[in-house]
């Protein structure tokens, strides 16, 4: 029987599923507080205002502390493209995503403790959650 390995720290997962809650949340609130209607309310107009608040706030707070947790652990660097062959990688992962992934190909770097993602996540993670 093989052992199973987690690839991102727990404190990366639990983050990442109170950022889903938190969203969903904000979805929920968003769209009733901007269609509301006295005779159909999603959420109540005063609920759900409390709770778009409150959800936005704790959005904010788990971004904060994981910016935080990421620098005091090190795991920043996974984020960070490599020097090197890093645009000759971005181009093997496009090739494999636009056909090899069809034609049932292995991907050409997979993800492992050491390197979680490919060249093309690291750049997209890096805009997204550091720019």
């Amino acid at each position: 029987m093989s052992e199973r390995v987690f690839i991102l720290h727990i404190w990366i997962r639990l983050w990442h599923w109170t950022n889903a809650a938190l969203i969903l949340l904000l979805s929920a609130t968003g769209a009733s507080l901007q269609y509301s209607s006295p005779g159909l309310p999603l959420i109540p107009f005063e609920l759900a205002v409390r709770l778009h608040d409150l959800a936005g706030i704790g959005l904010i707070s788990a971004y904060s502390v994981f910016v935080v947790r990421n620098i005091v652990s090190g795991n920043w660097w996974q984020y960070v493209p490599k020097p090197g062959s890093f645009w000759k990688k971005i181009r093997v992962q496009f090739m494999y995503y636009v056909w090899g992934i069809f034609r049932g190909e292995k991907s050409p770097y997979p993800p492992s403790v050491e390197a979680n993602f490919n060249a093309m996540q690291q750049i997209i993670y890096w805009v997204i959650m550091y720019w």
